[in-house]
């Protein structure tokens, strides 16, 4: 029986196409769910992994990871810290960076 909607698309091309989309839902929810892990310079209590992140140890829970499963790179990272603000090498740290006024 023929398709009267469609009369050239047969059941393989029907097929290619549910399976690509498929493969396409599957590669965006992969996606959706890598997100970034900070890493710790040690472990904690309880299952944790390390990977060499910038030429250092970052350990990570280890949550669902199973034996020869890897989390890739991209998703670790080491938390982000500011700069500590200088302190001038000038004066005393009790000093007024406007000078003693003499008239206390």
């Amino acid at each position: 029986m023929k398709n009267s909607l469609f009369p050239s698309f047969s059941a393989s091309c029907a097929l290619a196409l549910i399976l690509a989309i498929l493969i396409i839902l599957a590669a965006l929810v992969t996606h959706a769910r890598s997100e970034v892990t900070l890493c710790r310079d040690n472990p904690g209590s309880g299952k944790w992994i390390y990977r060499i992140v910038e030429g250092y140890k970052c350990w990570f829970e280890a949550g669902d990871l199973r034996r020869g499963r890897e989390k890739p790179l991209s998703e670790l990272a080491w938390p982000k810290y500011n700069e500590p603000e200088m302190i001038p090498l000038d004066r005393p740290p009790w000093a007024r960076p406007e000078g003693w006024d003499h008239k206390e």
